[in-house]
């Protein structure tokens, strides 16, 4: 089974690739996953055993200026990842906003982004329990992260010129495991 997702599917696809996602969420089924790949993921808000347990490749793709899902938090949990000795990779566009657009975009102000916890991202070890953000250690309940980490407005759309580069690594990725 392969899992593929962009923006919030791709936050999804690295949740159903990850056995704490489904700890978190009090659910007895994990499948087991083959692959997954995650373009643009939001990995502001983490669970404990993110990336550990039903995947045995995962590739996320960012875009080094996407302001809508910083690139910052999935790079550092894909390290963590590696570091665990995970198959966990990551590449970033280098000049790529969020639709992978290196030209021109526009910046829409209404746009709502978890981007205050960008920089601290916030860990939840139970359903329904406070989080803890990795780097300051405050605690951040369930129905306060958008009161802690919302912000508003990101760069959005554009000629998305780069999607040739993503999808080439994409099934590059996927051609050189056998898919």
């Amino acid at each position: 089974m392969i899992g593929i997702g962009h923006s919030k599917g791709g936050l999804a696809a690295v949740y159903l690739a990850s056995a704490g996602w489904y700890g978190f969420n009090e659910v007895r089924y994990a499948p087991n996953f083959d692959a997954g790949i995650a373009l643009s993921p939001d990995c502001s808000l983490q669970a404990t055993g993110l990336m550990q347990g039903t995947f045995q490749h995962f590739l996320s793709i960012l875009g080094e200026k996407d302001d809508y899902t910083a690139p910052a938090p999935c790079i550092d949990l894909f390290q963590r990842t590696r570091a665990q000795g995970r198959n966990g990779e990551f590449h970033v566009i280098k000049g790529a906003n969020h639709g992978f657009s290196t030209g021109p975009d526009r910046y829409d102000s209404q746009i709502v982004t978890l981007n205050g916890c960008a920089d601290d991202p916030v860990v939840f070890t139970t359903s329904g329990a406070k989080g803890v953000s990795m780097k300051g250690r405050k605690e951040v309940a369930v129905s306060d992260v958008f009161k802690v980490c919302g912000r508003k407005g990101a760069h959005v759309g554009g000629s998305h010129e780069a999607i040739g580069d993503v999808l080439n690594l994409a099934g590059g990725w996927l051609k050189a495991r056998g898919w």
